[in-house]
């Protein structure tokens, strides 16, 4: 196995600590080792398990087997106890929780300069405690400790990807080796208007976070995607989601489902234009004309509108300079809260996949000072 972990940026001032973290091997091995990460750097434990692990087990075995292996590798760190122990639950490390806002554009390669599809996407959250609350003395802020874990495993694709606060089987984006990128988005839509019902645990399937993994790991296009967001089962943990998609061949496509959680709706892109959401359902509208009127210059809404109205102004073939342009425009960086919280909203990060190259570009929040804003500048990382 072949381990390598490096700090991207760490300083006694600064909001977040970020690693890279490069691991080859089996997936016993990856598993094994990322559970080592999370209870070394951050006491991450497994959950105590319920009467339903030894079916959920069972659907891994069936469905996703290399999560099996990384769960046995897991299992085996903790005192190599026997993945059928049914005391705990190996299947998720988490360290840390968030629910986020995104905006989310992707560029088919006959709108960029360069003729690679590129996925532009902004991850904002408060800068306090899951809750929105001040930290305090001796807690971090939710998203103080994301990893970009580079996964290369002896079976499945490898793949480059940003985790946030679940480090065995979660991923907030990414991209793999076949070229296909994934996203998440909160759906506020569902959480404001209808009661949800969080498993804050746990359950037989795939959760919110695990099923963009199992697309990375196993997905080499958006029809192959699509099938596996039909045949495998969902529940959420803490929120609903909804996704976008998008693979080296110029195709995409938004993936949601029903505040029920009943029914599934697929919006394809258009190859000849980019394809943008950001955290209201595409289902519930048939034309911007029926948003709701918000004077939030940064709601759900007006963020889509400001992103579709910059690209409409401007003719393709765009640069990355211009992509980069488009997502800061709608970028957190006033007094403005995208949920109430007493701390103010930040965009955490911004990250462009350029699915040609399998590179990554990102720039961090770091924190402020006199009301100025610091960021990392963008990091280049290839797969």
């Amino acid at each position: 196995m072949f381990f390598e972990e490096k700090v991207i940026t760490r300083s006694p001032n600064e909001f977040m600590e970020v690693r890279h973290v490069k691991i080859k091997g089996s997936n016993f091995d990856i598993g094994k080792k990322l559970a080592e990460i999370a209870y070394n750097n951050h006491r991450a434990l497994p959950y105590p398990a319920t009467t339903k692990y030894k079916y959920q087990l069972e659907y891994f075995k069936n469905n996703y087997p290399i999560l099996l292996d990384r769960i046995q590798g897991a299992t085996d760190y903790f005192s190599n106890v026997n993945v059928e122990d049914n005391s705990y639950d190996f299947s998720s490390f988490v360290y840390s929780s968030g629910l986020p806002g995104c905006s989310v554009v992707f560029y088919p390669p006959t709108t960029t300069q360069n003729g690679s599809p590129v996925v532009s996407r902004n991850f904002d959250f408060a800068t306090g405690t899951i809750t929105g609350g001040i930290p305090a003395d001796d807690e971090k802020p939710a998203f103080a400790n994301p990893y970009i874990l580079e996964l290369h495993p002896d079976e499945g694709y490898s793949s480059l990807c940003v985790s946030g606060y679940e480090m065995l089987s979660g991923v907030l984006d990414g991209i793999n080796s076949e070229g296909l990128v994934v996203t998440l988005l909160a759906d506020d839509d569902a959480i404001t208007h209808y009661p949800i019902e969080p498993t804050y645990q746990p359950q037989v399937g795939l959760n919110e976070l695990q099923i963009l993994r199992l697309l990375l790991d196993t997905c080499a296009n958006i029809e192959e995607a699509k099938k596996a967001l039909h045949m495998n089962k969902h529940y959420y943990t803490l929120y609903p989601l909804h996704f976008l998609i998008a693979d080296k061949h110029g195709n995409s496509f938004v993936w949601e489902q029903s505040h029920g959680r009943n029914k599934e709706f697929t919006f394809d892109g258009d190859k000849n234009h980019p394809q943008v959401v950001t955290n209201f359902p595409l289902y519930k509208f048939q034309s911007e004309s029926q948003f709701p009127d918000t004077d939030d210059r940064l709601s759900m809404y007006n963020r889509f509108c400001n992103i579709k109205e910059n690209i409409k102004r401007n003719k393709a073939p765009y640069s990355i300079n211009f992509i980069k342009n488009v997502n800061q425009q709608v970028s957190f960086h006033d007094h403005s809260h995208l949920r109430e919280s007493q701390c103010p909203t930040r965009t955490l990060w911004h990250s462009i996949y350029d699915i040609e190259d399998r590179t990554i570009l990102i720039d961090f929040y770091l924190g402020e000072e006199n009301e100025t804003i610091k960021r990392s500048g963008y990091i280049q990382l290839s797969l």
